[in-house]
């Protein structure tokens, strides 16, 4: 791929890289269990890897499609990963993903002081839609919802 990965569905193989990225990006990880319950035993689970030529894990997505509605949970990319488009081919694979399907909105939350992050998410044609005070620790931050109609 000339991207200099590919995405693929994330297996329980990928846990413990996937759980590595997660405690590295995230000051209240998931733990690998939680990965693990996720992909294994949820109904309404859906995650994806992007790994490099060597089988690397660079990133990960996590969404859950309940109903007509597709809510990204995760989304991360390792620290020397970053910064090559890995997270924007992420959400423009979920969002083709879904595509097909009855899905009619999107939703997110990410903390208010996550430019990069609300950067990508805008590019992507999700709005602010709400903001829950609070919602985070260590440090605390609030959360701004943000949704796309698809």
């Amino acid at each position: 791929m000339s991207t200099g990965y590919a995405i693929r569905p994330m297996g329980e193989q990928d846990v413990t890289a996937v759980h590595k990225i997660e405690v590295e990006c995230y000051t209240n990880p998931w733990t690998a269990e939680s990965f693990r319950y996720e992909i294994t035993q949820s109904p309404v689970s859906s995650f994806f890897v992007a790994e490099d030529a060597g089988r690397n894990i660079l990133g990960y997505i996590g969404v859950w499609l309940i109903e007509d509605e597709l809510h990204i949970n995760n989304l991360a990319v390792k620290t020397g990963s970053r910064r090559q488009g890995i997270a924007a081919g992420l959400l423009e694979h979920i969002l083709a993903y879904v595509a097909g399907r009855k899905v009619s909105i999107a939703t997110l939350e990410v903390r208010s002081s996550n430019v990069a992050a609300i950067s990508l998410y805008s590019r992507f044609g999700f709005r602010q839609a709400g903001l829950r005070r609070g919602y985070y620790t260590s440090p605390t931050d609030d959360a701004i919802i943000m949704t796309k109609e698809l």
